[in-house]
């Protein structure tokens, strides 16, 4: 076994000390295509695809999209405890692919000169719809944009691996709970529950069975045509309200103070409402008056 000789003068590396400016921290890395963002509201979102340029303000406005968040909300990322912000490339901090983020959400004041290009439209029954709008726009032409998301309306859906389902079709709502049924192939579905229908024309006599996906995640289903309907909503029976205030079909958004992204709320009375909420919300009967004379005791003289 051969050795090599140290010089008795040498200087041990323990104690050599090399400039900071001299380090480089950053090792070369092909830029992130696919990475995770931890949230303690959202879970684990994963984007995939990403743009080799991409940098990280790009990033979070591509969480807020995805995300649907308010103006009111800005969207924090870091990595092992340290922020990342500003134009700085994804690629120029070193993250490898899959690399997992921590993401927060916190409050601000929305940008009061960011003008209507577009509103959330929210609702109890429905999933959230995004549409489009201007410094023109009425309540009633957003009745009507909004009848027309209902029946060919846009949606798309994010797997576990950040890859993106992207579908055109119409609304279709769930009239019974129903569970699975092996001999029909049919899938679970309960009252009330979002669906879409890619081609409304495969609705006929109500008695075969339909390919539907599911509004929320976009899982696709089976279930029996006599156990769904269609959800046309006219505008007519549709109720806006914005910031608590009813809206008439006159008013125009902007004039009202409405800007890009605003939530504005809408009631309507769904062909699927449970019996047991129709007689909660219906009035109380009125009491019948008592007739003259009949009924009551008679007074002793």
């Amino acid at each position: 076994m051969s050795t090599i000789a140290v010089p008795h003068n040498a200087v041990p590396r323990s104690s050599l000390t090399v400039p900071s400016w001299h380090v480089d921290t950053l090792l070369p890395t092909e830029p992130p295509s696919r990475l995770y963002l931890k949230s303690s509201c959202h879970g684990v979102l994963a984007f995939a695809e990403l743009d080799e340029e991409m940098t990280v303000d790009e990033l979070k406005r591509v969480v807020h999209e995805r995300l649907m968040l308010p103006p009111g909300r800005i969207v924090h990322i870091a990595s092992w405890g340290q922020d990342l912000d500003g134009p700085q490339r994804l690629s120029d901090l070193s993250l490898p692919t899959n690399a997992r983020l921590e993401m927060k959400l916190a409050h601000t004041l929305p940008d009061p000169n960011r003008g209507l290009s577009r509103v959330r439209v929210t609702t109890t029954c429905l999933r959230t719809r995004r549409i489009s709008a201007d410094e023109n726009t009425t309540v009633l032409e957003l009745k009507e944009l909004f009848q027309q998301a209902l029946l060919k309306g846009e949606h798309e859906w994010w797997a576990a691996d950040g890859t993106c389902t992207r579908l055109t079709g119409t609304t279709i709502l769930a009239t019974a709970t129903l569970a699975a049924d092996p001999k029909q192939e049919t899938d679970a579905i309960t009252l009330g529950q979002e669906l879409l229908i890619e081609n409304k024309g495969q609705l006929g006599g109500g008695k075969g069975t339909l390919s539907l996906r599911r509004v929320a995640d976009g899982r696709l289903l089976q279930a029996v045509e006599s156990s769904v309907t269609l959800l046309q909503l006219d505008p007519a029976k549709m109720k806006l309200q914005w910031m608590g205030r009813a809206l008439a079909d006159d008013e125009v958004l902007y004039a009202l103070g409405v800007r890009t992204d605003d939530a504005i709320d809408l009631e309507f009375e769904s062909p699927v409402t449970p019996n047991e909420l129709i007689v909660m919300r219906s009035p109380a009967p009125e009491k019948k008056a008592k007739k003259d004379g009949g009924g009551g005791k008679k007074k002793k003289k």
